[in-house]
Parts: structure tokens; C-alpha cells; sequence
């Protein structure tokens, strides 16, 4: 019975990985008559999970309150396993949803967390809550509660990291029980933790033992009309001088010499300030057309890419190699960055969809060149050495003379 639970999980969790859906764990605090499952091994689209929900909400009295927590990664593993003294991630969890009305375990379903989202157009209201600023929670019922668990914190691990949701699960599910009779809570994540995410839509600056970033995030403002992102900080070298960025300082907007144009400004230690000036005033496109490098009150000198740094409005750029901005022997290097100005959703701090930049010449068409270049000089000189080949012209006759072949021959 055993090995055939860890062959169903292995199972789902492949699944999982190629269609990347998501577990959905659902309990209800009142039992509800209306009898609504999926066949069993089924994967369930966002369409038919969010219909799976209206039949539960649909005219029950009191109106549900539904609480949605939401995990950034989860999988069929977070699920099932279980530590030497046979304690799973979520032991406060297990004993809410034992003691619920209902429970049911979803083990496959697309995007869950967006399909909720959606019952605002039945009618819904949707509020959003910090998982960590649960204070006043909002009160009464006949509305979607997103719960956003939070991030890891810097020496956190998966085990510690879901142990503390779980706490935090049962402290708000409590809370949510004295405000509403019937509430239906589910947790779920917004990808399996086994799939890797195409964007960077977390902005986190984790700092290590020297006080600096493994992770550069700038801001042009509290709006968040610009952002940029970066895995390793700026490498500078300023009039053929290496130069150690330390952390940015401020960040602000640069004085606007032309309209539509954005200039995020930004100063490091010590006393150096990189300003990316943008503009849009092209076909729908923003444009990085320079970056002004300056040294406290010096000159600032103006740096330019040899690639063209642009996108449609509403898209992001990434370059996954190193993109150098030179002028003379200064230089400013970033190495995997993407970045975003003039947001259409003013507030939004995720990127849009990517256009990356990516050389025509890449290390695997060269790689690929090389090969069919060298199985072609093989094929040839194969085919050659077998046209050289030569058979016998002459051949004996048994009841003739023997054949004689001289040296000559």
C-alpha cells in the first residue's frame, strides 16, 4: 500500500512538472449538501475548478467566506513527506482539516489561485492580505480572502519556511471562524516547486556577510513605473579604473530635459550615480538609449551599448549575457539584468513578458557549425576512400589457362 502511494506521488509530481499545475487542499468549516467531485487521477483546467467552487457558494446560507492561501511554489512532495519523527510540513493544518466538515485533496489543477480570483465577476468581493499584517482582518462574509504567505527569509529552509505558514494558516483560519460560520479555505501555490519561473516577479535584495547584494533591485519610484533587476551588482570601470559599486542609496527621478523621457538615478557608494535615461517616443517601443555615468561633482560621461535596448510598452528586456556600456575606458557592465520603464498598470512591481536579447552567433550555433562542419569532412573523405576502391577485372576460368599476373600488373 505504501510503495503504491510513493508510485502515485512520483506520478503526479511528473505531471505535474510537464503541465505545471498545481495540489489544491480544500476543507469547509460547515458541511454543504451539494455533492461536486472530479474522477480520481483527473487534471483539472481553471475553468472547471472555478465552477467546482460557484456550485459550492452558490446560494448556501450563510454566504461562504472563502479564504485562499496561497503559497509562491508548492508540490505533491511539500504534501507527503514527512521528517524522522513522522511530523509533514503542515502538522497545525492536518488537525484543522480532520476535524472539518469536508476536506478534499486536488492533486492536479491549473492555476487555482488565478480561477478564484476570477469569482469576482459572480458577485465577490476580493481583498488581498500579508499573511504577516493579519491584524484587522476584514469582516464579514460573502467575499474571496487572498492570503499571501511570505517569502523565505535569508536562512530559512523549505522545512522551516512551510512550519511557519502552517502556524500562520491556523492563527488566521481561527480569526477568520469567529467572523464567519461557513468559511471554505483551500491552500495552493502559484507554480510547482518543481518548475522554474520564466521571469523575475520577485524583487528581493538578500544581503550576505559583507553587506552586499547578491541581488540589485531599482525602483524609479514608490509607483514602481520603472524597474530593473540584476543577479549580481554593476561592475564599473571609470577612466581605466576598476571601481567597487557598494549598495545604491537613494533612488530617485532625474530632472525631465524632454517630455515622455524617464531618468532613473541612482547612487552608490561611494559617491558615484548611474542615470538610465528612457524615452518612448517611438512606434509604441521604450528606448535605454544612454546611461550617465558620474563621479561627485565631475561631468557625468555618457555610455552607450553596441545592441539596441528596447521593447514594446508593455514588455520588459532581458539579457541573460553580459551587456557592456562603454565611452573611452569607462565602462559599466551588467551581467543577466532585465528591465522596465513606463508601466501601463502604474504600481505593478512584476515584469512583463521578456524580449530577449540574443546574438545570432550563440555558443550553441557555433557548437553546432563545428559538428556538421567536422562530420562533413568525415562523410567525404569516407565517400572518397570507398570511390577509390578497385575490384578484380580478371577472373579464372577452370577449364581454361591459369591466370598469370606479372609485377607489372
Amino acid at each position: 500500500m505504501a510503495s503504491a502511494r510513493v508510485l502515485a506521488c512520483v506520478i503526479f509530481s511528473l505531471f505535474n512538472i510537464v503541465c505545471g499545475n498545481v495540489p489544491v487542499l480544500l476543507w469547509e468549516s460547515s458541511k454543504s449538501d451539494r455533492v461536486n467531485s472530479f474522477p480520481a487521477l483527473h487534471r483539472i483546467s481553471s475553468e472547471d475548478f472555478q465552477q467546482y467552487v460557484l456550485k459550492k457558494v452558490h446560494g448556501e446560507q450563510p454566504v461562504p467566506l472563502i479564504a485562499v492561501f496561497s503559497e509562491e511554489s508548492l508540490s505533491m512532495e511539500d504534501y507527503s513527506w514527512k521528517d524522522s519523527q513522522g511530523q509533514g510540513y503542515f502538522p497545525q493544518l492536518k488537525y484543522i482539516t480532520e476535524n472539518a466538515a469536508n476536506m478534499e485533496f486536488l492533486p492536479s489543477v491549473q492555476d487555482p489561485i488565478d480561477a478564484t480570483k476570477q469569482l469576482s465577476e459572480f458577485g465577490y468581493s476580493l481583498e488581498y492580505v500579508d499573511s504577516d499584517k493579519t491584524v484587522n482582518l476584514p469582516d464579514g462574509c460573502g467575499k474571496v480572502l487572498v492570503v499571501k504567505l511570505q517569502e523565505a527569509e535569508p536562512d530559512e529552509d523549505r522545512p522551516e519556511l512551510l512550519r511557519r505558514h502552517d502556524v500562520k494558516i491556523a492563527e488566521i483560519y481561527s480569526k477568520l471562524l469567529s467572523k464567519c460560520s461557513h468559511v471554505i479555505g483551500f491552500l495552493s501555490g502559484q507554480q510547482s516547486s518543481w518548475v522554474e519561473p520564466e521571469e523575475v516577479s520577485r524583487m528581493k535584495r538578500s544581503p550576505d556577510d559583507n553587506n552586499t547584494s547578491t541581488t540589485y533591485t531599482l525602483y524609479q519610484d514608490a509607483k514602481a513605473t520603472s524597474l530593473f533587476y540584476s543577479t549580481s551588482p554593476p561592475v564599473l570601470v571609470y577612466e581605466g579604473k576598476d571601481v567597487g559599486l557598494g549598495n545604491y542609496t537613494t533612488v530617485v527621478t532625474g530632472d525631465n530635459s524632454k517630455a515622455f523621457d524617464i531618468k532613473l538615478s541612482v547612487k552608490y557608494t561611494p559617491d558615484y550615480r548611474v542615470m538610465f535615461n528612457f524615452d518612448n517616443k517611438t512606434n509604441g517601443y521604450w528606448y535605454l538609449r544612454t546611461i550617465d555615468v558620474q563621479y561627485a561633482n565631475n561631468p557625468p560621461i555618457s555610455l552607450k551599448s553596441p545592441i539596441e535596448i528596447a521593447a514594446p510598452l508593455d514588455m520588459s528586456f532581458h539579457s541573460g549575457s553580459k551587456v557592456v556600456f562603454r565611452n573611452g575606458s569607462t565602462t559599466l557592465t551588467f551581467s543577466d539584468f532585465q528591465m522596465q520603464p513606463f508601466f501601463l498598470n502604474m504600481g505593478s512591481r512584476s515584469f512583463g513578458d521578456a524580449v530577449d536579447a540574443v546574438e545570432f552567433f550563440t555558443p550553441a550555433i557555433w557548437s553546432g557549425i563545428f559538428v556538421t562542419f567536422l562530420l562533413g569532412i568525415i562523410f567525404t573523405w569516407g565517400i572518397t576512400m570507398i570511390m577509390d576502391i578497385r575490384t578484380m577485372d580478371q577472373f579464372d576460368d577452370p577449364k581454361g589457362k591459369t591466370i598469370t599476373v606479372s609485377a607489372t600488373d
